[in-house]
């Protein structure tokens, strides 16, 4: 892209970002864990990012801090290209035609989508005059900033991966195969330029009407000084795709590739040099801007975050994270957890998730379940039979092998009583001292355990078996295929009647999931909802009311009516997720691929826009919320709050889905002690169905929320 920077940005994320701390938040890594593909800078201080499932982060202090904002929710879509022309206008470009608008510094984003087809860059000459370039050839003209978008004819079907225009006439397009194209009458009309090259061409940058270079495939750099009649090879030294490249003056210009690579040039492209290479496969660098021959960012996968201030000499990172892939998450209360995954990682935590720790390994196999009977009591299970046991809260842990068997869940009821399940299912009495194998009466593996007491549990497995004790296991029955030939990865019980299990297919080529209840205790299942997309890795739910599932590609599902209907809630990624954790209603975590922890303090909901607060989520001290009386109710209900201090109150209802139903309260009142009735209303005097509704309530930038159930 063209050099020209501006100071800008400035107001870009205002204090609204406060919004990703409801719903589903990221703890790890820090700030975000997203893969990222597209990077502006704006000044010394300012950089927007943005990526995978909608995400733009920024920071306004050169990296002290990020803000995460979750952009293009109902789509989920990959962003692939950010620009800014001022500290107002933006754009942001991505897979699915996202086209996303800003003119109040980013405060809110509107779209301006006129396709379904993947736009891969977006670059704008002024307040007015946009292009965009996409997939099979697309490119898209505004010359009204985005009202209206009209579709050029680029001759081509090849996919089209960036835009440079140097004035309103001259512009370059790069893509598949080799391909540039140039237009010098503001794209009406595009001319192939020879390339040279068979590789596809993932970035451009122009100096002037005649100097840029292009980059791509198999290491490959082109230089033209002649407006682009030819193209010049350069040796980069290396055969790793190349996705961008930046210069900050004539001289100095880097490139950034696959295995997190940077090469820099001091001499027009003449040489290259590896300033970074972490040699990692499959982690990429995506994107790099720099705003003098000194100072500059480069983003990539998992959300990486590296920034220079002596022109690449030394790099970086703004990425912090505890490095895995987590199976299995237990807590016990609000401040303790723990996390266990591959080659033995065990993370803990003591302040709810905003630091995790890293224990000392004693094994190097894969954990697949951890669970913590309070906090001090705990133990994990995993492949090769491996069996962990603690009595300091994991700081140190006890290793037993049990040969020629693999395990997947582990359950205890007290600090005595416990089972494993797996390739086969045992039991101890001990804490985990001995173990004594059962019978399950099936040849099936079990993936996950539930009790409800020391009596009564359930197992589930492959082939949709379901297997269940009511004597601690001395005698299993089981029963195959309850859901045909789709495997079950996880179960839960509210009573010995009611439970729910998940799971799906995880074959390469076909996946989908699925959700089944029982109310039996097992003897029958029915399934609650339609089949899925993505395979259903693990449930839990807080009451015989509130539930959650979650599963691959950044899937959750949530209800809160017992699974009649199940809402797909926000999600702030698309990696896979493999375990959940509630311990009430309101607060969970969920883990699972590239290092992901999320946290929820609101039930995963998010509410309406237009109540977001105006700065990060707290827990209240200057009010106080009770809890409605009655609660249950009907047709009214009486909710009183405390204020310490004279302040703005906003009181108001909403839904399941997010959207405000009543608001009670919008004014500024005095330290006191209030009540207020809600009839079951809406603001139209309307009255609402019987289910479960929120009470929110923001006062001196703290939130609080309560859960109300009308029953009609």
């Amino acid at each position: 892209m063209t050099h020209t920077v501006f100071a800008i940005l400035i107001g870009l994320f205002s204090a609204k970002v406060a919004s990703a701390q409801e719903g589903w938040f990221w703890q790890n890594p820090q700030p975000q864990g997203n893969d990222l593909w597209g990077v502006f800078v704006g000044d010394q201080n300012t950089v927007v990012a943005v990526g995978d499932a909608g995400t733009i982060i920024r920071t306004k202090n050169a990296g002290a801090n990020w803000e995460v904002k979750i952009e293009a929710r109902e789509t989920k879509s990959v962003l692939r290209s950010v620009f800014f022309l001022n500290s107002n206008l933006g754009w942001a470009v991505g897979e699915s035609g996202v086209l996303l608008m800003t003119s109040n510094g980013g405060d809110e984003w509107v779209s301006q989508s006129i396709t379904t087809v993947t736009l891969q860059s977006v670059f704008f000459l002024d307040s007015q005059n946009g292009w965009v370039a996409g997939n099979d050839g697309l490119i898209l003209r505004t010359t009204d900033g985005g009202v209206t978008w009209n579709l050029l004819t680029s001759g081509k079907p090849n996919h089209l991966f960036d835009i440079d225009f140097i004035n309103a006439n001259i512009g370059y397009v790069v893509g598949e195969t080799g391909v540039i194209l140039r237009t010098d009458d503001g794209g009406n009309s595009w001319s192939t330029q020879f390339s040279s090259t068979r590789e596809s061409l993932f970035c451009s940058f122009f100096e002037d009407n005649d100097t840029g270079w292009v980059a791509g495939q198999s290491g490959t750099i082109l230089k033209t000084t002649d407006g682009g009649i030819n193209w010049w090879p350069q040796e980069s030294g290396t055969n790793r795709t190349l996705f961008s490249i930046y210069f900050a003056d004539s001289t100095n210009g880097w490139t950034v590739g696959d295995d997190i690579i940077i090469l820099n040039t001091k001499d027009a492209g003449s040489t290259w040099n590896v300033q970074l290479d972490e040699d990692i496969d499959h982690r990429n660098l995506q994107s790099v801007k720099f705003i003098d021959a000194n100072r500059g960012w480069a983003v990539g996968s998992e959300g990486r975050i590296l920034s220079t201030t002596d022109g690449g000499g030394t790099w970086l990172s703004h990425k912090s994270a505890q490095q895995g892939e987590f199976h299995s998450v237990s807590f016990t209360d609000e401040n303790n957890g723990w996390v266990a995954g591959i080659l033995g990682k065990i993370l803990r935590t003591s302040d709810g998730g905003l630091t995790w720790t890293a224990k000392e390994r004693v094994t190097t196999e894969d954990l697949y379940s951890v669970f913590f009977i309070d906090t001090e009591y705990g133990w994990g299970v995993g492949r090769r039979g491996v069996v962990l046991r603690t009595t300091d809260g994991g700081e140190n842990w006890d290793l037993q092998t049990i040969e020629d068997e693999h395990f997947y869940s582990i359950f205890f009821v007290d600090r005595n009583i416990g089972w494993i399940a797996g390739s086969a299912i045992f039991r101890t009495a001990d804490g985990g001292g001995t173990w004594e194998q059962q019978n399950s009466r099936t040849f099936n593996r079990h993936f996950a355990l539930f009790f409800l007491d020391a009596d009564e549990g359930w197992a589930v497995g492959a082939n949709s078996t379901v297997s269940k004790t009511t004597d601690g296991g001395r005698l299993w029955t089981s029963d195959e295929g309850v859901i045909g030939i789709l495997d079950l990865f996880s179960v839960f019980f509210v009573d010995s009647t009611t439970g729910w299990a998940v799971g799906g297919l995880k074959g390469e080529l076909e996946r989908c999931g699925v959700i089944i209840k029982t109310i039996d205790g097992g003897e029958t299942w029915v399934q609650q909802h339609d089949i899925l997309s993505s395979p259903l890795t693990s449930v839990k739910f807080a009451d015989s009311l509130s539930g959650w599932a979650v599963g691959w590609n950044g899937l959750i599902l949530g209800t809160t009516n017992a699974g009649i209907d199940w809402v797909e809630q926000a999600k702030p990624t698309n990696w896979n997720l493999s375990s959940l954790a509630f311990v009430n209603d309101m607060t969970g975590w969920a883990v699972g691929a590239r290092s992901t922890i999320l946290k929820t303090n609101t039930a995963g909901m998010v509410t309406s826009v237009e109540h977001q607060p105006t700065s990060n989520i707290q827990k209240p001290e200057d009010f106080l919320l009770f809890q409605n009386y009655p609660n249950p109710f009907n047709p009214s209900t009486t909710i009183e709050f405390e204020l310490k201090k004279t302040g703005k109150v906003k009181l108001f209802i909403y839904n399941v889905l997010g959207r405000t139903v009543r608001e009670l309260v919008d004014d500024k009142l005095q330290a006191g002690r209030y009540s207020v009735v809600w009839d079951g209303s809406t603001d139209h005097h309307q009255l609402v169905g019987s289910g479960l509704y929120f009470l929110r309530m923001e006062a001196s930038n703290s939130v609080s929320i309560r859960k109300l159930l009308l029953i009609r």
